[in-house]
């Protein structure tokens, strides 16, 4: 399945295509973009992604050396890092080559949108809507909290605090949070079938 695990790799995954403003209508274009770049149909991804875990394990196994007191490593460390970061950044650009082709023709704000979906993946384990906006750490925090707050209160059975719940209600009437949840609303199902129905024709 390397058109699905690509694009799963670069983000492209249908929740996060439905919740920037991509329609059903769209994916299968953009399924059809990715799936001709060189990354899918000579299976790129995989082997780039596989040379970034064997070089953070020759990170990790010098550290451990190192740490034991051998510290003539030092040099082979400092080179295993310098393949780490160059691996990476391989890895990356093959990332960013999909991207550019699943957004290529998008609106603006939808491509914006999705780039910042991306750029915030480190906290999708929170409702998706919240990934369109740009926060720095402290308002994160706040609203995992207050999330949280809701959450075991509503499992309890116990009063929420009026406080944290105001500051959850503005969080989610931020207009473009607000926007977010109606697309997924509306349009996550049908974009999750187009999506799945597109991978199937690898």
């Amino acid at each position: 399945m390397v058109l699905r695990g690509s694009m799963a790799r670069a983000g492209l995954t249908a929740s996060n295509l439905a919740v920037s403003g991509i329609g059903a209508v769209d994916v299968a274009a953009i399924m059809q973009r990715v799936r001709a770049t060189t990354v899918v149909s000579e299976n790129r991804l995989a082997p780039a992604r596989a040379a970034v875990g064997s070089a953070e394990s020759a990170v990790k196994a010098l550290e451990e050396i190192i740490r034991r007191g051998v510290p003539e490593r030092l040099p082979d460390l400092e080179a295993a890092r310098n393949a780490l970061a160059a691996a990476q950044s391989a890895h990356d650009a093959l990332v960013d080559e999909l991207v550019v082709a699943a957004t290529q023709g998008l609106a603006t704000g939808v491509a914006q949108n999705l780039q910042q979906v991306r750029a915030n993946k480190r906290h999708q384990n929170l409702p998706l809507e919240f990934s369109v906006v740009d926060r720095v750490p402290a308002q994160w925090a706040a609203l995992r909290e207050a999330l949280t707050h809701e959450r075991v209160c509503t499992r309890l059975g116990e009063p929420t605090d009026p406080g944290i719940m105001q500051r959850l209600a503005t969080f989610r009437a931020e207009a473009p949070v607000a926007a977010a949840r109606a697309r997924l609303d509306a349009n996550q199902s049908a974009v999750e079938s187009a999506w799945n129905a597109g991978s199937l024709f690898e």
